[in-house]
């Protein structure tokens, strides 16, 4: 078993929704408004299949209500600083990326959507 299904597998016990994507492009692999719209997440089988179908595949995480996260993405020293001077570094889950950080949130029940925000 690869290590991304290995993953992807584990973050579906946890309750979030994962997708195959490519690597090199982030493209996702799969149609993967059909979750959102249904409010679903994806089957272990289903997981299994795509990352069989695709071994080579990253994974992605489709984040806010349907998995309860809230991702704060700094790509950058400047979005870093930003996201310092907000406080939005205070989290006990974070995970370095090949560019910069990922902050993990659980995401606010009842609230709706949370708008993505670049820059």
């Amino acid at each position: 078993m690869s290590e991304a299904l290995n993953a992807a597998l584990e973050y579906l016990d946890m309750g979030w929704a994962v997708i195959p994507i490519a690597a090199e492009t982030k493209k996702p692999h799969i149609k993967w408004g059909v979750y959102v719209d249904e409010n679903r997440l994806p089957t272990e089988d289903e997981v299994i299949d795509w990352f069989t179908r695709w071994p080579d595949a990253s994974l992605a995480i489709l984040t806010g209500e349907l998995s309860g996260l809230v991702i704060v993405d700094c790509d950058n020293e400047r979005a870093l600083q930003a996201a310092e001077d907000h406080g939005l570094t205070r989290t006990p889950v974070k995970v370095k990326t090949k560019k910069g950080w990922h902050f993990y949130y659980q995401f606010p029940k009842n609230s709706g959507w949370i708008k993505n925000r670049a820059g």
